[in-house]
């Protein structure tokens, strides 16, 4: 092998090994994701075209706390950054969840509170350590499977159904044997 030769093999190797090393930390935008095994294409050109799609990759999901685990699917459309550390972009895996103009952070950065904020396809909990809080809406509703114990005051901003129709403001006492106290009477708001 001559030395142009051997010019020409150097000069390939250092372009290759440079195309790795740009590779191994690329931002890119979700755009499939997979349930079972959880995973997501991303889309790593996703202002140009054609579209360049990775692989199937894990995802890193962040435990914020010892005693606290969150699992927060990501969707199509988040940012994050593949991270491949050979530069081999189907070998890596991808952080998502950078927070932007599109995806604004949970909360006023400045008032540096400490809340958890979910929120998903009609689903939004607040968890506010602050306050001591935790708030959740649910569009279709919330089920709770098991017992329910509350050790405190219940607040209703509106009357209560309890079971088909029958509300916590007009139910009827039934009239029993022997008692004469109120039966049949329909309950109205305490005075």
């Amino acid at each position: 092998m001559n030395n142009s030769d051997t010019i020409k093999m150097l000069h390939r190797r250092l372009v290759a090994v440079e195309k790795r090393v740009v590779r191994m930390i690329t931002p890119g935008v979700v755009a499939q994701v997979q349930a079972e095994p959880y995973a997501v294409k991303a889309n790593l050109a996703p202002h140009g075209e054609p579209e360049q799609l990775t692989d199937w990759l894990p995802v890193s999901q962040h435990r914020t706390a010892s005693d606290m685990r969150t699992f927060m699917p990501v969707g199509v459309g988040t940012h994050g950054l593949l991270i491949a550390a050979n530069g081999e972009m189907n070998a890596g895996f991808f952080v998502a969840g950078f927070c932007g103009a599109t995806t604004p952070p949970a909360v006023d950065i400045e008032k540096r509170t400490h809340v958890a904020k979910i929120e998903m396809d009609g689903v939004y909990m607040t968890i506010n350590k602050n306050e001591n809080t935790i708030d959740i809406t649910a569009v279709k509703g919330v089920t709770i499977t098991g017992p329910l114990r509350v050790n405190g005051k219940i607040t209703a901003a509106d009357d209560v159904e309890i079971l088909d129709g029958v509300t916590l403001k007009t139910h009827k006492h039934p009239q029993n044997n022997g008692n004469d106290f109120g039966g049949g009477a329909i309950t109205g708001v305490a005075q």
